[in-house]
Protein backbone atom coordinates (compact mmCIF):
# COMPACT_ATOMS: atom_id res chain seq x y z
CA UNK A 1 0.00 0.00 0.00
CA UNK A 2 1.47 3.36 -0.98
CA UNK A 3 0.76 5.63 2.01
CA UNK A 4 2.35 8.79 0.58
CA UNK A 5 3.75 9.91 -2.75
CA UNK A 6 5.71 13.14 -2.98
CA UNK A 7 7.06 14.78 -6.12
CA UNK A 8 9.85 17.14 -4.99
CA UNK A 9 9.41 19.19 -8.15
CA UNK A 10 5.86 20.25 -7.23
CA UNK A 11 5.09 19.25 -3.62
CA UNK A 12 6.14 20.86 -0.35
CA UNK A 13 5.72 19.96 3.32
CA UNK A 14 2.33 21.67 3.14
CA UNK A 15 1.25 19.09 0.51
CA UNK A 16 1.56 16.27 3.04
CA UNK A 17 -1.73 15.48 4.82
CA UNK A 18 -1.84 15.20 8.61
CA UNK A 19 -3.10 11.61 8.35
CA UNK A 20 -4.67 9.00 6.09
CA UNK A 21 -6.49 5.73 6.74
CA UNK A 22 -6.13 2.61 4.61
CA UNK A 23 -8.24 -0.55 4.49
CA UNK A 24 -6.38 -3.83 3.99
CA UNK A 25 -7.49 -7.47 4.08
CA UNK A 26 -5.60 -10.15 6.00
CA UNK A 27 -4.27 -12.83 3.64
CA UNK A 28 -3.14 -15.15 6.45
CA UNK A 29 -4.27 -15.93 9.99
CA UNK A 30 -2.10 -15.01 12.95
CA UNK A 31 -0.94 -11.98 14.91
CA UNK A 32 -0.03 -8.59 13.48
CA UNK A 33 3.28 -7.75 15.14
CA UNK A 34 4.39 -4.67 13.22
CA UNK A 35 3.90 -2.29 10.31
CA UNK A 36 6.87 -1.90 7.97
CA UNK A 37 7.40 1.25 5.94
CA UNK A 38 9.90 1.28 3.09
CA UNK A 39 10.49 3.86 0.40
CA UNK A 40 11.55 4.34 -3.19
CA UNK A 41 13.17 7.40 -4.78
CA UNK A 42 13.31 7.83 -8.55
CA UNK A 43 15.88 10.03 -10.26
CA UNK A 44 13.98 10.30 -13.54
CA UNK A 45 10.43 10.78 -14.83
CA UNK A 46 10.29 7.26 -16.29
CA UNK A 47 10.96 5.77 -12.81
CA UNK A 48 13.71 3.53 -14.14
CA UNK A 49 16.61 4.89 -12.05
CA UNK A 50 15.64 3.93 -8.49
CA UNK A 51 17.02 3.97 -4.96
CA UNK A 52 14.89 1.65 -2.82
CA UNK A 53 14.65 0.19 0.67
CA UNK A 54 11.87 -2.18 -0.36
CA UNK A 55 12.35 -5.76 0.92
CA UNK A 56 14.17 -7.79 -1.71
CA UNK A 57 15.36 -4.79 -3.71
CA UNK A 58 19.01 -5.33 -2.70
CA UNK A 59 19.90 -1.79 -3.67
CA UNK A 60 23.33 -1.34 -2.06
CA UNK A 61 23.05 2.40 -1.38
CA UNK A 62 19.61 1.94 0.18
CA UNK A 63 20.82 -1.01 2.28
CA UNK A 64 23.83 0.84 3.66
CA UNK A 65 22.68 4.40 4.22
CA UNK A 66 18.92 4.20 4.85
CA UNK A 67 16.54 1.65 6.17
CA UNK A 68 12.98 0.74 6.94
CA UNK A 69 10.68 2.22 9.52
CA UNK A 70 9.34 -0.66 11.62
CA UNK A 71 6.60 0.04 14.18
CA UNK A 72 5.38 -2.56 16.65
CA UNK A 73 1.58 -2.77 16.66
CA UNK A 74 -1.14 -3.49 19.17
CA UNK A 75 -4.88 -3.38 18.55
CA UNK A 76 -6.25 0.15 18.58
CA UNK A 77 -9.80 0.61 19.83
CA UNK A 78 -12.69 2.11 17.87
CA UNK A 79 -11.57 5.65 18.83
CA UNK A 80 -7.99 4.82 17.75
CA UNK A 81 -6.78 4.85 21.39
CA UNK A 82 -4.99 1.90 22.98
CA UNK A 83 -6.18 -0.22 25.90
CA UNK A 84 -5.50 1.63 29.17
CA UNK A 85 -3.94 -1.23 31.11
CA UNK A 86 -1.65 -3.18 28.76
CA UNK A 87 -1.03 -3.83 25.07
CA UNK A 88 -3.73 -5.83 23.31
CA UNK A 89 -2.40 -8.26 20.65
CA UNK A 90 -3.93 -7.89 17.20
CA UNK A 91 -5.08 -11.34 16.07
CA UNK A 92 -6.48 -11.78 12.56
CA UNK A 93 -8.18 -14.46 10.49
CA UNK A 94 -7.97 -14.79 6.72
CA UNK A 95 -10.27 -12.17 5.19
CA UNK A 96 -10.40 -9.88 8.22
CA UNK A 97 -10.52 -6.23 7.20
CA UNK A 98 -8.11 -3.94 9.01
CA UNK A 99 -7.85 -0.17 9.10
CA UNK A 100 -4.37 1.30 9.29
CA UNK A 101 -4.22 4.96 10.28
CA UNK A 102 -0.99 6.71 9.34
CA UNK A 103 -0.08 10.04 10.92
CA UNK A 104 2.48 12.13 9.05
CA UNK A 105 4.63 13.96 11.59
CA UNK A 106 6.43 17.24 10.79
CA UNK A 107 5.27 17.33 7.18
CA UNK A 108 6.10 13.69 6.50
CA UNK A 109 9.55 13.59 8.07
CA UNK A 110 8.32 10.74 10.26
CA UNK A 111 5.22 8.56 10.40
CA UNK A 112 3.22 6.70 13.02
CA UNK A 113 0.74 3.88 12.39
CA UNK A 114 -2.13 2.43 14.39
CA UNK A 115 -4.07 -0.66 13.35
CA UNK A 116 -7.54 -1.92 14.30
CA UNK A 117 -10.17 -4.29 12.99
CA UNK A 118 -12.43 -2.44 10.54
CA UNK A 119 -15.75 -1.46 12.08
CA UNK A 120 -17.22 0.78 9.40
CA UNK A 121 -18.01 0.37 5.70
CA UNK A 122 -15.11 1.26 3.41
CA UNK A 123 -16.78 4.42 2.09
CA UNK A 124 -16.68 5.88 5.65
CA UNK A 125 -12.87 5.84 5.88
CA UNK A 126 -11.47 9.30 6.55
Amino acid sequence: VCVLEVDWRRDSRKSVPLNRTFRVTATEAGKVHAVLFDWDVWADNSRSDILSTSPGSRNFAGDVAWGWLLQIQEEAQEDWQFAPSRPSPLSVAVGDRLDIAVEFIAGGISMHARTRHASTPEHDLG
